[in-house]
């Protein structure tokens, strides 16, 4: 049986990815209330990232991604709503979410 866990962590700092888009991820990661990661057998293999709500109560979910090895099996909703819920429970009354391709 294979058991998903979400976990969110505090922010902090790690070691370099030499990713291409590392920088624009710790840029959102420095401005982030939650980050929450879905783990596999000790693998993460999505994530997403929120800013607070603002003062009239709209939050955004920043950044959230799926394993491209992991697609098909709709983990991308599982993620969105963790970090729409968390949105909720912080006080946001509207979510914005950008999808890009």
């Amino acid at each position: 049986m294979t058991v998903l866990v979400l976990k969110t962590f505090a922010k902090q700092g790690g070691a370099s990815c030499g990713c291409p888009h590392e920088e624009a991820t710790r840029a959102r990661l420095a401005e982030a209330s939650w980050v929450g990661a879905l783990v596999e057998d000790d693998e993460v293999i999505g994530y997403a990232i929120n800013n607070a709500p603002d003062a009239q109560g709209v939050g955004r979910v920043v950044s959230c991604a799926i394993d491209p090895d992991q697609w098909g099996r709709k983990l991308g909703a599982v993620m969105l709503g963790a970090a729409t819920y968390q949105l909720a429970a912080t006080g946001a009354k509207q979510a914005i979410v950008r999808a890009r391709p």
